[in-house]
């Protein structure tokens, strides 16, 4: 059994706990909000972010950031604004396993891919980008969803393949970490210029054509 740490309890936090719960492993999900930590202990859901989804009993939730040492993964999935002051508070402690990053964007002011800022913080730490075309709420339902692991190590990126692939979870593996970070903060550019084409009713037409020309974009400014 694989010991997990999830450190940030948002939508994508809690769809990765029930995840890799229901696929074997030790799951303890963490917020450094006691009122969040104390919410989720009584209702084991949150509404707002993944409505009628429950976190399973065998999940532990705490505000105790020590309960990664000795992990054998300690996934980040707090907004991107807050990963280097995660990572500076990992730095703390020895043992935590590979570093998994689920967040998606960029560091504000300096425009660093955010494997960029936790290597920075923890040089010595294998770290894997987890990323893709993915709701947390279809995760968190078992709905078929493949995303990549890519990393500087294959050895670390197959390692969270194994441990977090399930029946309706495929990870795939990849050493392209910058097109795939760079892969999951664009597209997000494109999904809301896609959103302006439903809202000033434009067709199928006009939005193929944008996330076409869109990919492309993304493609060269990757290049």
């Amino acid at each position: 059994m694989s010991n997990i740490a999830i450190l940030g309890s948002g939508g994508w936090g809690m769809a990765l706990a029930i995840s890799a719960f229901n696929g074997g492993c030790e799951v303890t999900l963490w917020s450094p909000f006691k009122e969040e930590v104390e919410l989720l202990r009584e209702k084991r859901t949150n509404e707002k972010l993944l409505k009628d989804i429950y976190l399973p009993e065998g999940i532990t939730i705490t505000d105790d950031l020590s309960v990664v040492e000795g992990d054998t993964l300690t996934i980040i999935a707090t907004p991107s604004t807050a990963v280097r002051e995660v990572a500076q508070k990992l730095s703390a402690y020895k043992d935590f396993g590979i570093i998994v990053n689920v967040s998606k964007g960029f560091e504000k002011g300096s425009l660093k891919r955010l494997s960029e800022v936790i290597e920075e913080v923890l040089p010595t730490s294998p770290m894997v980008a987890l990323t893709g075309p993915s709701h947390a709420e279809e995760v968190a339902r078992n709905i078929p969803t493949s995303i990549v692991a890519a990393s500087k190590s294959l050895a670390a990126a197959e390692a969270v393949q194994s441990i977090l692939a399930s029946e309706t979870l495929r990870i795939y593996t990849s050493n392209d970490i910058i097109g795939a970070e760079l892969g999951g903060a664009l597209k997000n550019v494109i999904a809301i210029a896609a959103g302006f084409c439903d809202g000033v009713g434009l067709g199928d037409n006009t939005k193929a054509a944008l996330i076409t020309r869109g990919l492309a974009e993304m493609a060269r400014l990757g290049v």
